[in-house]
């Protein structure tokens, strides 16, 4: 089976430094990798490389088996999308800041799936009314449920999670990662999941294969 995402001896030098050396991961359909590590070893590093938001020194991402190309990275980063530990929207409202991704050439094919959006936000515990609540009044828990509302509306192949959990409570914790499995349930052969985290009881409850980022290097599963 081609692997959804797959990088070889990946690299990136930066500030003096190797952040990332050798690095290999392949990301099959219906996967559910997770990566622990210590602050600095390089976990977010990697998860930007991968959806190509900073550039690479060395090595190849491929795509569907086919190396990514300039003009093809818009649609890859719908496609593959990257969980921001401090999301940053537009607009005024929530419903504002999820509507925004829609004004994008790559997305103005489709519109704002309300209806949807809404039945997700009735499994994360939230109300109807949490769409028009002001940005400025989301705590920093609210906002990480909005950037991922944001980033699961587009439908993605993969979802790059980073410490999505960090500042949520015990009870929306576990609605997050309930939702999260329910999204790769519903299509296994076209969904994955790379999730990022310090709670290794959490990666135990959404993982199933597990590799260690240890000072830009990426061991091999556990």
């Amino acid at each position: 089976m081609v692997p959804i995402l797959q990088a070889e001896d990946l690299g990136r030098f930066a500030r003096g430094q190797w952040l990332l050396r050798n690095v290999a991961i392949s990301i099959q359909p219906g996967a559910r990798l997770g990566i622990p590590g210590a602050s600095g070893s390089g976990k977010t590093v990697l998860l930007r490389a991968l959806s190509l938001l900073n550039p690479i020194t060395e090595g190849t991402i491929c795509y569907h088996g086919s190396e990514i190309q300039s003009a093809d990275i818009p649609k890859f980063r719908s496609r593959v999308i990257y969980l921001h530990q401090r999301p940053v929207f537009t607009g005024v409202t929530v419903e504002d800041a999820l509507r925004q991704p829609f004004s994008l050439a790559s997305h103005r094919h489709h519109s704002f799936p309300k209806q949807e959006v809404l039945a997700y936000l009735n499994a994360l515990g939230r109300h109807d009314s949490f769409l028009q609540k002001p940005q400025h009044e989301l705590s920093g828990g609210e906002a990480q449920l909005t950037a991922f509302l944001r980033a699961i509306q587009l439908q993605p192949e993969i979802l790059l999670l980073d410490e999505p959990t960090a500042v949520l409570d015990e009870q929306a914790t576990s609605q997050l990662e309930f939702v999260i499995a329910e999204w790769l349930r519903e299509s296994t052969t076209h969904r994955a999941t790379l999730w990022v985290s310090h709670d290794q009881s959490q990666l135990a409850r959404v993982a199933e294969s597990v590799r260690k980022m240890n000072r830009g290097i990426l061991e091999p599963a556990q």
